[in-house]
């Protein structure tokens, strides 16, 4: 069990839980010897993805699990290689335990950019990876409280973020750059108001609360997402 404590766990867990789903939905379409576009769509909203229609009925569970799933093999691929690269920065600079909860809490507020801005449906780690940019870029703006030694200066992700803005704008619909905006604007709050993790110890305790809660709440909305899988397959 060595492993579980390794620095970067939490990094490995959001990697294995979104490439985890993937998968799994991949081995039920091809077990079932289902029309594997019909059938992905059908697992997808089964596993909770996030649409204005579903919310507003109650399935607010989605607002979190329409972060861990993908559309296809290029999108996971994308987003994973985002949530590679920007998460070891993240967790870098302000540990584990707030990596975990930037990608929670990004990502819920992605959802809900989501759900107000299009009634469509939504599914993808993206807005999480952009509060991930955002948490960066909020950082560095304040980099003055964090000394020379802060990696990053704001100036060097904000071109990434403005390319991939304009690359959704580009792609229209296909993308859910709404998604991308919610994400990073709270990840960019948060990334202003935290402290780095080797400073200002006195509020660990807040790291540690935004971290349980976060934990709480993935596995919470999963059980509720579970309960809707096991009544929509008895329906």
């Amino acid at each position: 069990m060595d492993w579980l404590k390794r620095q970067d766990n939490a990094l490995y867990w959001l990697l294995g839980v979104n490439v985890g789903l993937f998968g799994l939905i991949m081995l039920l379409t091809a077990g079932l010897g289902l029309n594997a576009e019909g059938a992905w769509g059908l697992f997808l909203n089964l596993f909770g993805s996030v649409s204005r229609g579903e919310v507003f009925a109650g399935e607010v569970a989605r607002l979190v699990t329409a972060n861990f799933l993908h559309a296809d093999l290029l999108h996971l691929a994308s987003n994973m290689y985002g949530l590679w690269y920007l998460g070891e920065a993240v967790q870098r600079v302000f540990g584990r335990k707030w990596l975990f909860s930037t990608y929670v809490i990004t990502g819920v507020a992605a959802s809900v950019v989501t759900v107000a801005a299009t009634p469509y449906p939504s599914v993808g780690a993206s807005g999480a990876v952009f509060g991930l940019m955002g948490i960066l870029i909020g950082a560095a703006l304040r980099r003055s409280r964090y000394g020379v030694d802060f990696p990053f200066d704001w100036r060097q992700i904000l071109p990434l973020v403005l390319y991939s803005l304009w690359f959704g704008f580009l792609a229209g619909g296909t993308i859910n750059n709404w998604a991308h905006i919610g994400g990073l604007a709270v990840g960019g709050l948060m990334g202003y108001l935290l402290p780095r993790r080797d400073i200002n110890s006195h509020v660990f305790w807040g790291r540690d609360v935004a971290f349980y809660f976060s934990v709480v709440l993935v596995v919470v909305c999963y059980i509720l997402q579970g309960i809707f899988i096991f009544s929509t397959l008895r329906a």
